[in-house]
């Protein structure tokens, strides 16, 4: 007898209609990523009016205490749904109850490391922050494996739909409570955040247990689960590493400067800077990972076809990402004084910080390139080495900050040379060792990856080249958000123009269907 899981899925994402459901998929997810990030621009620039960045501050220095150890309980079993041709209904109630169990682990460990944390900051009040939001771990695990599920069927409407829906009631949630309610926004901003964080969570599980038809049963304790969890194992702690490796500086700047309010305040700024140059790199990686990994695991078997279609997903990101990069270094400190006013160095820290774009994109998918070819034990030596290069940078970027800018305030010096350290050791040390290196396992020569990008990074220097003489030319007093309505739409149409056999591409991805030949 068939397994209704496994017959579902093969009839979701079989044959010639694998293709199309990728196409498909990807419109819809990217269309759903542009909704969820104007929701989150909107969000942020209501909250910091209305909720002090000492309490933003308060709950990054709690948020890498919660999502390190998750990360251990949601993307490598994940990740195994997903990319395993057939999963039988006893493995993925296996999987789900494993799931639960890890969550449950997790969120004792974010208790744990409350209390050790709230020492080392010397910060009291995170035990009690660490201990509500533990509670998230738990609630997430709850729908993990039903996210899989809609992914590994190819469902990728219904489950950004239910992922946008839980992210804008979070919202809505917040903005309702500091509008009602703004004084419990200047005592107690760091519970309305924490407060978001439930009700996004609740939301998105009511919705993918709706949308997913598959229940748990109790779960066979011998099922034979021993390669997935291997190969989810290296996965999940290769992306351990890469967040960690994202995440040591708000640790450090936390460690250094967290027990006073001046560096509440700074932790704050910076970690919302980063958020927002990170927006671009989530808004295009999201939705072409969450496709990619099923379409090059049905490629496997063909290099040529392999080949064909991850240099596909990297010329997309070359065409999208490399003028992200370079437009956000010119405009990010008059893309915070419009949406923050009051965080007066989030403009430098943009500016630092917007480099990085141009190579965190090819370091997300490449993960999803090595994992499709089953090369996990690479992927966590790569990201090992990654993590140990970021905090080098780390410590010498603040080292020279102090040293160089003589600015002991928490929102300069030091956060200015950890902001430029990561985009310098981001593009110049990790970018092209690493692709070089990933290429060479999967068979796939790092001269066609650069063929497929070159020219839409030179249209994006020269782009950024024009914005930037045309903000030199503008008045000084004119506004930020006048000078962006002027030079965003002309260096849009700049680059379009330059660019234009690229821009004619990457619009035609998304209109015609095709077979994994037209790739």
């Amino acid at each position: 007898m068939t397994d209704p899981v496994q017959q579902s899925t093969n009839e979701e994402i079989a044959g010639g209609q694998l293709l199309a459901a990728v196409r498909g998929g990807t419109r819809k997810v990217i269309a759903a990523q542009v909704f969820s990030q104007l929701v989150t621009l909107v969000t942020l620039g209501i909250l910091q009016r209305w909720i002090p960045d000492v309490q933003f501050g308060l709950l990054w220095m709690v948020i890498p205490l919660v999502l390190l150890p998750r990360m251990c309980t949601s993307l490598g079993l994940s990740i195994v749904t997903v990319q395993r041709e057939k999963l039988s209904d006893a493995q993925c109630s296996s999987l789900f109850a494993l799931n639960l169990c890890l969550g449950l682990v997790a969120a004792a460990a974010t208790v744990g490391l409350g209390y050790l944390f709230a020492l080392i900051y010397k910060q009291p009040g995170l035990v009690q922050i660490s201990q509500w939001l533990a509670g998230t771990s738990i609630l997430a695990s709850l729908g993990f494996l039903h996210q899989a599920l809609l992914e590994r069927k190819m469902q990728l409407g219904r489950l950004v739909a239910a992922r946008v829906g839980g992210q804008t009631a979070g919202s809505m949630l917040a903005i309702a409570a500091v509008i009602f309610y703004p004084q419990w926004a200047q005592d107690w901003g760091v519970w309305i955040l924490v407060w978001q964080q439930y009700a996004e969570l609740a939301v998105i599980n009511l919705a993918v247990w709706w949308l997913e038809p598959w229940k748990p049963r109790w779960p066979r304790w011998r099922t034979p689960l021993r390669d997935l969890l291997s190969f989810g194992g290296l996965y999940s702690a290769s992306s351990l590493l890469f967040y960690l490796g994202q995440t040591l500086d708000k640790i450090l700047i936390a460690w250094l400067f967290g027990f006073t309010k001046q560096g509440q305040a700074g932790l704050g700024i910076y970690s919302q800077s980063f958020q927002l140059v990170m927006k671009p790199v989530q808004l295009i990686t999201v939705p072409i990972t969450s496709v990619m990994l099923p379409a090059l695991s049905r490629a496997q078997s063909d290099p040529q076809a392999y080949r064909k279609i991850a240099l596909h997903f990297y010329r997309m990101i070359g065409v999208t990402l490399l003028p992200a990069g370079v437009g956000m270094f010119v405009v990010g400190h008059d893309v915070m004084a419009v949406l923050a006013p009051d965080w007066e160095a989030a403009g430098w820290f943009v500016t630092a910080l917007a480099p990085a774009i141009m190579a965190q994109g090819f370091v997300n998918i490449t993960g999803s390139v090595l994992a499709a070819a089953g090369k996990t034990k690479w992927l966590f030596v790569a990201s090992l080495v990654i993590c140990l290069f970021l905090l080098q940078g780390y410590l010498t970027g603040y080292w020279l900050g102090e040293e160089i800018g003589g600015i002991t305030q928490p929102s300069h010096g030091a956060l200015r040379g950890m902001a430029a350290s990561y985009s310098l050791v981001m593009v110049v040390v990790v970018l092209i060792p690493y692709l070089s290196f990933s290429c060479a396992l999967v068979g796939i020569r790092l001269r066609d990856l650069l063929v497929q990008v070159w020219y839409p990074g030179l249209a994006s220097l020269i782009m950024g080249a024009a914005v930037w003489f045309l903000l030199a030319s503008l008045p000084d007093s004119w506004s930020a958000w006048l000078r962006l309505v002027v030079v965003i739409p002309v260096g849009v149409g700049f680059y379009m123009l330059i660019a234009q056999a690229d821009v004619k591409w990457l619009i035609g991805q998304f209109r015609r269907s095709a077979d994994l030949r037209q790739l």
